[in-house]
């Protein structure tokens, strides 16, 4: 029986919510590892007009949040799935992608993802067009992730169905979110289960 109930946990809102606490609360450095010269990252196109970049408990993006968000945009836009791979590990900070697979590389993560119809960059490239919400110096996209506010409930009108939007104000926010801390590095991209 205890087993059961440990698989059951491990199921659980709680496991998330656990890891991704303990997750960025407690990450340590990451090992560096070689960049390939074909991979290039692209620097940030200008804002295009019309994007929100401000949140509501501190006006606009802090500089650095501001251009990973636009650097995002620009690699998820181009299906640059290495690009992100090594933007997210070159943080200095642990980068979570999944839960319970970290072993997994992201790129291979993500299009593995892709190949069973559910697109994760275009899920990133959504969600970082909608409002960010501000929790423990990360923004995270989107607002719903943190609170489900009737505000940020009606944000995800353009990502989800009304009867999913429905689900989600009763059970919470269970599908991709992202976040990015104050100094710009990139700290999570995942989709609950």
């Amino acid at each position: 029986m205890p087993a059961r109930r440990a698989a059951i946990l491990l199921q659980s809102h709680v496991r998330w919510a656990a890891a991704i606490v303990f997750t960025l609360c407690v990450s340590g450095p990451l090992v560096p590892r070689p960049v390939s010269a074909d991979v290039r990252i692209p620097k940030p196109p200008a804002p295009p007009q019309g994007t929100f970049d401000r949140d509501a408990k501190s006006g606009d993006l802090p500089a650095p949040a501001r251009e990973t968000r636009q650097r995002l945009l620009a690699m998820a836009q181009a299906g640059q799935y290495e690009a992100l791979e090594i933007f997210a590990l070159k943080g200095g900070v642990r980068f979570v992608f999944h839960q319970g697979f970290e072993r997994m590389k992201p790129a291979r993560y993500w299009r593995a993802q892709a190949a069973r119809g559910i697109d994760p960059l275009k899920s990133l490239v959504a969600l970082l067009q909608l409002p960010p919400a501000y929790d423990q110096g990360i923004y995270m996209w989107p607002a719903a992730a943190v609170s489900p506010s009737p505000t940020a409930l009606a944000d995800l009108r353009t990502l989800y169905d009304p009867a999913r939007i429905q689900r989600y104000a009763k059970e919470g926010y269970t599908g991709w979110r992202t976040g990015i801390d104050d100094q710009g590095r990139w700290r999570l991209f995942l989709r609950s289960n």
